[in-house]
């Protein structure tokens, strides 16, 4: 009988254990998160630094009509449209210029915003979307957002969301 009551143990044990691993796990840097695009990538990938929580989402033309912005100017056939929310317990998260702060890496190109359309300008909570020229339709992205105090995060779709 008690071999049986330590193979119950054992098994309850490594049980929670694999709950409380999947529960925990989280870290710095990159993280995905949110929908997946046909691609297979996730839409919405998460970072963190410097107390700053960084959720970027790669809008679709499915995505639209749930945000709370008028995109009409930038259709998604000539521009790249990613949706950005900064959360942080500290700072001010309207000193960061978006225009500056933000950079669209596909291949070695390098592509600076056209355009910050706010959602949200509260100091811990901010969110809009930073509007890029599309150059080309296919290939890795990585969206970099340079922080307060010098801290950067770095965004990463491994392909470039179909619209």
């Amino acid at each position: 009988m008690s071999r049986r009551i330590l193979v119950v143990v054992a098994a309850l044990t490594l049980s929670v254990a694999g709950v409380l691993s999947v529960a925990c796990s989280s870290g710095t840097g990159t993280e995905e998160s949110g929908a997946s695009n046909d691609a297979g990538d996730q839409l919405t990938q998460t970072a963190e630094a410097g107390g700053v929580t960084v959720d970027a989402t790669w809008l679709t033309a499915a995505a639209l009509d749930d945000l709370d912005a008028d995109l009409t100017a930038y259709p998604l056939d000539r521009f790249v449209a990613v949706q950005i929310a900064f959360t942080t317990h500290s700072g001010d998260l309207n000193k960061m210029t978006m225009e500056e702060a933000a950079t669209l890496q596909i291949g070695r190109e390098a592509i600076r915003p056209e355009a910050w359309v706010s959602v949200s300008d509260d100091s811990h909570h901010r969110e809009g979307v930073v509007i890029f020229e599309r150059r080309t339709r296919s290939g890795a992205a990585k969206l970099m957002v340079e922080l307060q105090d010098g801290q950067k995060v770095s965004l990463r779709w491994s392909t470039m969301p179909r619209i």
